[in-house]
């Protein structure tokens, strides 16, 4: 009321409420902040877009993990089968013994294939219950023994700890171990064949070795999808392991020997997941898609005490471990020198029509040409020798790149060379524009650009023939009579052991002598031993 100053109301009777007042009255602004309000609702589509993603992402999971939860109840419950069928076939007679007569029928076929599980249920449910718990017993027992089998290989002697990696150069790039299906979960042994593209180089610096690995996987073809016979000679274990266990053959002390290695590899930090390596720390292959590199690399590491003992050695060795086959390095510097370079080239010829194994080392770029500098070559790296030809007066090399990825030679013969002629390529197989990493030099070039040349005398099964033969030296049996000495006057030749050679046109023959001992192994003392090639009396042999 203006007048009196009283707060006049309507109550609900409709009567006048007057209401005092008893203190001040005050009146409260408030303020309000301006809200853009159509910014808002123009956004409103992109977020109801984003949700929806979302909203989507998260069903495909769910759905995805419901398949997964399937699929992994559905392989229990093969396995289950797959096991308790096993059971009943190797404890037939052991559940006789027990008092538990399984029905003559169980098994559907006379393969013992699979087993009628209806029948098996019935049996089942008339047993008695101390007949049932014996039973469940052995099941119980033969699962334990099942899963001890499954589990996976861990190497004992050569275990994935730190201590395997100690006095390597870049050991502190490494960050842990890891089994190979956590690194690549498809990784297999071998995928898509063996060829010198697996072969990549990882932190440990063992070219030499991983050279020869190359000179091995170009060995029996390229991009054929096939395992080369000379690297799966090595692999004892044929398929990729479930248990991660690999039984893998060196040639060491005149004798194959047999390493066992399991599949836990050293890898780097997980910023590294998505490189070419996908975190390997060592040898790889592309992803880590085959398991064959990396095993061969451990394997050898293995056998020496630890992987800080591949950082020193020599390419050669190595192709002598890995072939079993006499191996040698013969430095160009020497052999190329004057006349005896005619040689060396007739010494590649016969070499490649013997299909033996052949790499070159360059030279350091400290010691090379200046002309030969920007040519694209790898200096300090080994090449795989593919192919050697004589055509219209040129001597011509094939070579491949060393393991990477690398330019290729930009010089004489070069895939992009004038030299060529379309003759010259029809002949040679040389394809334009090719990035196969593969290219042709000159001999000239060849021994000017490489330091040494590696020659694995590999005897192809399908071109040489192999003859063993086992003799001893017996002071019993009178077969140890030595040689005619002054010492020796009275010795018998005839009586050592000796054998019998026809010769019917000039050939080749390779002669090689290893002792062993009564175990069949390799000495620690080896004897001296006299190989002589002596001319028959009537010249025929």
């Amino acid at each position: 009321d203006p007048e009196s100053g009283n707060v006049v109301g309507i109550g609900g009777d409709s009567l006048p409420l007057i209401v005092a007042p008893s203190a001040p009255v005050h009146v409260i602004e408030e303020s309000y902040e301006f809200v853009d309000s159509l910014g808002h609702l123009h956004g409103l589509p992109a977020k109801d877009a984003t949700l929806d993603l979302e909203f989507f992402e998260e069903t495909r999971c769910i759905i995805h993990f419901q398949l997964m939860l399937l699929n992994a109840a559905d392989a229990r419950l093969s396995r289950e089968r797959v096991l308790f069928q096993k059971f009943l076939q190797e404890n037939r007679f052991k559940l006789m013994s027990n008092g538990i007569n399984p029905p003559a029928d169980i098994f559907k076929t006379s393969s013992h294939a699979s087993i009628d599980i209806p029948l098996v249920a019935t049996w089942l449910i008339s047993l008695t219950r101390e007949e049932r718990q014996r039973f469940h017993a052995l099941k119980a027992a033969f699962s334990v023994e099942m899963d001890r089998k499954d589990a996976i290989f861990v190497d004992p002697e050569f275990p994935p700890t730190f201590a395997s990696l100690a006095g390597c150069t870049n050991e502190a790039e490494v960050v842990d171990w890891r089994v190979s299906t956590a690194i690549n979960i498809t990784a297999g042994l071998f995928d898509g064949g063996t060829d010198p593209d697996d072969v990549r180089f990882g932190r440990l610096n063992d070219g030499w070795f991983l050279s020869a690995v190359s000179i091995l996987a170009a060995s029996g073809g390229v991009d054929d999808g096939k395992v080369d016979p000379v690297i799966d000679n090595l692999f004892i274990t044929k398929q990729t392991s479930l248990t991660g266990a690999y039984a893998i053959r060196l040639f060491k002390n005149s004798q194959w020997e047999t390493v066992i290695v399991d599949d836990y590899f050293p890898v780097l930090s997980d910023s590294h997941k998505m490189d070419i390596s996908a975190g390997a720390a060592f040898a790889h292959s592309r992803h880590f898609e085959e398991l064959w590199v990396p095993l061969l690399e451990k394997a050898y590491a293995k056998y020496y005490g630890g992987y800080a003992a591949l950082e020193q050695g020599f390419v050669h060795h190595a192709l002598e471990a890995l072939t079993g086959h006499t191996s040698e390095e013969i430095f160009l510097s020497q052999a190329s020198r004057g006349a005896k370079k005619k040689t060396l080239w007739k010494q590649l010829l016969g070499n490649k029509s013997n299909r033996f194994l052949m790499g070159a080392g360059t030279i350091t770029s400290d010691n090379a040409d200046h002309e030969i500098l920007d040519t694209g070559l790898v200096f300090g790296a080994c090449y795989c020798i593919y192919d050697i030809r004589e055509i219209d007066g040129h001597q011509l090399l094939k070579l491949r790149n060393p393991p990477g990825d690398h330019a290729e030679w930009r010089g004489d013969w070069g895939d992009d060379s004038p030299l060529w002629t379309r003759r010259l390529k029809k002949h040679l197989g040389v394809l334009a524009n090719s990035n196969d990493n593969t290219f042709w030099m000159s001999f000239d070039d060849f021994c000017n650009a490489f330091r040494c040349l590696y020659v694995c005398k590999y005897y192809d099964p399908d071109k040489w023939t192999k003859l063993i033969r086992h003799g001893a030296f017996s002071i019993k049996s009178d077969s140890a009579s030595g040689l005619p000495t002054r010492h020796n006057p009275d010795c018998t030749l005839e009586n050592n052991p000796h054998y019998s050679l026809g010769v019917t046109r000039p050939t080749e023959v390779i002669i090689t002598v290893t002792q062993v001992d009564k175990a069949g192994l390799a000495p620690v003392t080896v004897l001296p031993i006299a190989v002589y090639i002596v001319q028959g009396a009537m010249a025929d042999r």
